[in-house]
This record gives C-alpha cells, sequence and structure tokens, in this order.
C-alpha cells in the first residue's frame, strides 16, 4: 500500500532528480552478456559454412519511423570478392578510400542494439551514411569498430535505402572477374549457350536471374552437400538443395562467367513478422548472403539469388525459421500466439532496458527539454503523470478495503453494521452470543434476532459440512435488515 501511494512520487523523482553517469557501468539482463556469434571476413561452402540455426538474438533495432518493408532490411556485414574454392574472402578495396553513394533516397535514422559476437563488424542497414564513434567505414561501406566487439554496444545509424554506389576503381573490378575456367565446365558452358555475353550487364543480369529460375532449386537450411572440387555445377544440376551461400556463391561465379563483376555480401536478413511497432528481432537464423553486380552506368548494385528458389523447405523446428521459410511454416494457432507474445515480451524488455536501465544523464536533458519546448508534449506528460496517480490512488483503496476470510463472519459482521445503526453498539471482547441476547432484550425484533443467534452457533460449532444453515442464516440477516428499514 506504501509502495502504491509513493509510486507517482518515485517516478517523477526518476525522471527529473539529477543523473550520475558511470561509464563503465554494466546495467541490463545477464543473459546479453553471451557471446554470439558473428561473420569472420568469410564464406565456407564446406562443414563450416556460415549457417547459424539459432534463435538467439543478434540485435534489436528501433526505427525513427516504421520499420522498412522487408526488401529493404539488409544489415551489411562484410564484402567477399576472392573465391578460393571452398570459400570466399574479403579482399578487394579494404584500405581505399570511401566516397559517398550518389542519388540518396529514402534515408532513414535508426538505433542499434548490438550484442557481443567477438568481431570487429558493426552492422549497419544497407547502404551506411554515418558511421558510429570509434568505428570505421571502408569503400565498401563496411563498418567495423576499432576494437572487438566483446560487450553489448548501443549506437545510431543512419542509411539510405534508395542509392547509387561510386564508379569502382578497375583494378577492383578486374578481382571482380576471376574465376577458375576449369572448375565447372557444365554451368560455364550452359551460360554461354543461354546468355548473350555481348549484351548490356543489366540485360545479362536479369537473363542470369532467369537461368536461376529455370533450374528448379530449392532452399533448405539442410542442404545436400556438393561436390567441392565442382562447387557450382554440383549444386546447380546435382544437389540442387541449398541456402544462400550455395545461391550466393554459384551466382557470383555465373556472374563472372559472363563477364559481370560480381562479389558476395554477408550479414543479415531481416523479417518484418519479428517487428512491431518501430522495434525489429535481428536472430542469429536471419544470417544471409547476398551478391552485388556492377552494372554499367549504375555503379554496384543488390541481386537475391535466394529468391530464384522455386520451393522452400520448412525446417523441423519452427524456432530456427528465418527470413525465407517463415512463409513455408505450417504453424498451430498456439504457436502463433506463443511467438506474437515472445516479441512483445522482447519489445517489452527493451524499453525497460533503454528507458530504465539505460536512462542517462543525456536522455533526462533531452526529456527536460522536450517537456519545456513542446507543450502538447507537457501536456501528455501532466495527463499521463495524472493517471498515474488517479490509478494509484484507486488501487491503494481497493487493496486497503479489509477482506472477510471467514463466510459465517462476514454474515455477522453486516448484522452488528445494521444493529449500530440502531444504537446497538458491539462492546470490546463482548461475545456474540451476549451481544445478541442484549439486543434481543426488550425490543421488537426479539424472536428474529433469538433465531440468528441460534443459526450462527450452529453453523460455527456444528458438524455440518453443507451450506444449508449459512443459507438460512444470510436470509434471516436480510429479513431483520428489511424488517428495520420498514420500522
Amino acid at each position: 500500500l506504501l509502495f502504491l501511494f509513493s509510486l507517482p512520487i518515485v517516478v517523477l523523482l526518476f525522471l527529473t532528480f539529477p543523473r550520475i553517469s558511470y561509464k563503465k557501468a554494466r546495467f541490463g539482463f545477464a543473459a546479453e552478456e553471451i557471446k554470439r556469434t558473428g561473420h569472420d571476413g568469410t564464406m565456407h561452402l564446406d562443414s563450416n559454412a556460415m549457417l547459424v540455426p539459432s534463435p538467439k538474438l543478434v540485435m534489436e533495432v528501433t526505427f525513427e519511423e516504421q520499420v522498412p518493408s522487408d526488401h529493404a532490411l539488409y544489415f551489411r556485414g562484410s564484402v567477399l570478392y576472392t573465391d578460393m574454392g571452398t570459400r570466399w574472402v574479403q579482399e578487394g578495396s579494404i584500405y581505399a578510400k570511401r566516397t559517398m553513394p550518389l542519388d540518396v533516397q529514402n534515408v532513414i535514422n535508426y538505433k542499434i542494439k548490438l550484442y557481443p559476437h567477438n568481431q570487429l563488424w558493426l552492422y549497419m542497414l544497407d547502404i551506411p551514411l554515418m558511421q558510429p564513434l570509434k568505428s570505421t567505414i571502408d569503400k565498401d561501406f563496411i563498418t567495423r569498430s576499432q576494437e572487438l566487439v566483446k560487450e553489448t554496444l548501443y549506437y545510431e545509424g543512419r542509411s539510405a535505402l534508395n542509392y547509387t554506389l561510386p564508379q569502382e576503381d578497375q583494378k577492383i573490378l578486374y578481382k571482380a572477374l576471376q574465376f577458375d575456367r576449369n572448375r565447372d565446365p557444365k554451368t560455364y558452358k550452359a551460360l554461354r549457350d543461354a546468355i548473350d555475353i555481348n549484351a548490356d550487364s543489366l540485360s545479362k543480369a536479369n537473363a542470369l536471374l532467369n537461368f536461376f529460375s529455370e533450374l528448379e532449386l530449392s532452399y533448405s537450411l539442410k542442404p545436400k552437400k556438393i561436390d567441392l572440387a565442382h562447387p557450382v555445377d554440383s549444386f546447380l544440376y546435382d544437389s540442387k538443395i541449398g541456402y544462400c551461400v550455395h545461391f550466393a556463391s554459384s551466382f557470383a561465379t555465373s556472374a563472372r562467367m559472363i563477364g559481370i563483376p560480381a562479389r558476395v555480401v554477408t550479414g543479415y536478413k531481416a523479417d518484418r513478422s519479428n517487428a512491431i511497432n518501430n522495434y525489429l528481432l535481428v536472430k542469429e537464423a536471419d544470417a544471409h548472403a547476398w551478391v552485388e553486380l556492377y552494372i554499367q552506368g549504375q555503379g554496384w548494385q543488390r541481386f537475391e539469388p535466394t529468391s530464384t528458389a522455386r520451393r522452400v523447405l520448412a525446417p523441423e523446428n519452427p524456432q530456427l525459421s528465418n527470413t525465407y521459410t517463415n512463409a513455408s511454416l505450417q504453424l498451430t494457432s498456439i504457436q502463433k500466439l506463443f511467438r506474437q507474445i515472445n516479441i512483445y515480451y522482447m519489445y517489452t524488455r527493451y524499453i525497460l532496458n533503454n528507458w530504465v536501465l539505460q536512462y542517462s544523464r543525456m536522455k533526462q536533458n533531452a526529456l527536460l527539454h522536450k517537456l519545456l519546448n513542446n507543450t502538447l508534449f507537457l501536456f501528455k506528460f501532466l495527463a499521463s503523470l495524472a493517471a498515474l496517480i488517479l490509478l494509484s490512488i484507486i488501487a491503494f483503496v481497493l487493496l486497503q478495503r479489509k477482506r472477510c476470510d471467514d463466510p459465517v463472519l462476514c454474515e455477522m459482521k453486516k448484522l452488528v453494521k445494521v444493529l449500530k445503526k440502531e444504537g446497538i453498539r458491539r462492546e470490546r471482547g463482548e461475545t456474540m452470543f451476549d451481544f445478541l441476547q442484549r439486543a434481543g432484550i426488550n425490543g421488537a425484533h426479539t424472536d428474529e434476532i433469538s433465531e440468528i443467534n441460534t443459526l450462527y452457533h450452529l453453523c460455527r460449532y456444528s458438524r455440518r459440512e453443507d451450506d444449508s444453515l449459512l443459507i438460512r442464516l444470510r436470509r434471516s440477516i436480510l429479513a431483520l435488515k428489511k424488517s428495520l428499514k420498514n420500522g
């Protein structure tokens, strides 16, 4: 009761009392300190493949406005140029000077809570326009921290959803055209027969997407093994089942075979089904790889070879689903309900962590500044505080009412209250028998009170387990109340 009474004061003091900042203070939930898996600048096709079938969180993102559409939720991690046969590695324009993208449109602002993954990457929505503190952005628009991410990080981002990347250096384009002509002869011949290599790069890229679609490939988080000596031939014509790394690797190599510079990008492809309002969850299972092709006159453009899959095979465990397998899941109503409850729980936890555990002096100053300069916000704040006070008072009054655990005594307390109004008070220490005896002497309702006295003691001390006596007692008290009221 004291807590309810003091709650509005506590909230007001929390919001307005000067904050003390601790640079190395660590707040939050203990589970957040568990290390997550992060990209290491390579993409494997063998048993070390990038797939991380886990529902653990990688990031929590809040957007200044609404969550963008699904086709824009690509969080850029690393860019890979060199095909080593069983893996792609990051070589190319890492140390080149970055230039700003051209024709920037649909610029959005957002905040990211990144869980520790013991790597340098700070994932930013494609394509970043600003870098967080203590980080760098290279020419491939990859954001890196100056130190390994071993603790939960909070940083702000600003990205363009529509953009044109600047003209690329010829040395980089040369590297992005390299492939082993003798490794996948079947694919090389099929591409040369199906696609006009003398056409412009955009026409060839669209033709390549159609080529992949006609192969009737399947997407699965449990792919078949491929022959690593001929990985593209093996995937496209033998196994035909894989996930993003197989699609991305095969598509990038195929693009190079028809003369289009290609590179692989790894990161995370989020899903709006894991979003509430402006809040988005990104899980380990959302790890993804896609391809960028260099289109003449347009620069590097994103292509999604995984979308060419004709079938998507649902995972055995619905918790391990991602953007591509969500649509294939046949969830029951209960499973859908629990999934939605979990998202709301994570959203509530994020709000609690962000506005309570991470409520800093800077946030307090921003709140106070908004209160002083925004009349509408001030009115909403005062109205919310008044509502909190009212709810606290109502809860205080309701909880203060004493409860009666004994049904017999509950009925007798009603009688005592009625007789008190008639001027007959029960004395301190007086037994119920003596009180009723005194109330019935020289009164107009002696018989009724005598009957109530008898029924009370039978209810209290008899061994009968049915409720008939209690019902008779309740009726007798009600009849006496009516009789007294009528005079």
